[in-house]
């Protein structure tokens, strides 16, 4: 529904996540749900503006981050613009975990689940999956048993049990509660924007966030 412009911050960014698991005839997933191609169709049928502020992680730990691959899956794209938000130097264990989607400054996403593999799962919350009936092998994940590896993944998930996830989020189209969001997503893009930001999706100037008229 998105006409004008769409923001997402995140810590963790899968641009191949499904996100829905509609089957084709042939069996597999539906790739127009693939989100990628959702963010891209988008920006392309309706001159959408989408920003992706992402974690750009340490280069000693979370190898599975690709931070320098999502914006490079999206880096021919007009509309689109990624950039990530690195650790300062003062405190290089520091993680940027906001994760919010905001459509058209009107209605937001905010909670505590990144667009990403391994968060899959349904309202009964089921653990055990051992035909591959609900869960791609990538969202069947435990970290107890393995770890990703640059969003490759597979147990054995007649051996193991995926670990369950009871994470929360809103939707709001409160005006007050959606304009406080999208000024915490301007803030983090300008505290991350710098040398090599293109002009089509640039930060906001401090100027540009107090003259914002959004009721």
């Amino acid at each position: 529904s998105a006409k004008k412009d769409i923001l997402i911050m995140g810590w963790w960014f899968s641009p191949n996540l499904y996100l829905r698991r509609h089957k084709t005839a042939e069996g597999g997933l539906d790739e127009s749900f693939q989100l990628k191609r959702v963010l891209k169709n988008v920006a392309q049928a309706r001159g959408v503006s989408i920003r992706i502020l992402i974690f750009e992680k340490p280069p000693f730990c979370l190898d599975y981050i690709d931070s320098q691959g999502v914006i490079d899956e999206f880096k021919d794209s007009d509309t689109i613009e990624v950039i990530s938000h690195a650790p300062s130097m003062l405190n290089k264990f520091w993680s940027h975990h906001s994760k919010m989607v905001i459509v058209d400054g009107t209605w937001a996403y905010i909670g505590g689940i990144d667009l990403c593999f391994g968060r899959y799962d349904d309202e009964k919350h089921r653990i055990t999956d051992p035909h591959g009936e609900r869960h791609d092998p990538q969202d069947f994940y435990n970290p107890q048993y393995k770890e990703f590896s640059k969003e490759s993944y597979s147990i054995d998930q007649t051996m193991f049990a995926r670990m369950g996830w009871h994470d929360t989020a809103i939707r709001t189209a409160s005006q007050q509660e959606t304009h406080i969001a999208k000024h915490i997503f301007e803030w983090a893009w300008n505290q991350s924007s710098g040398q090599g930001v293109s002009e089509k999706n640039r930060s906001l100037s401090i100027e540009e966030i107090k003259e914002d008229k959004t009721p």
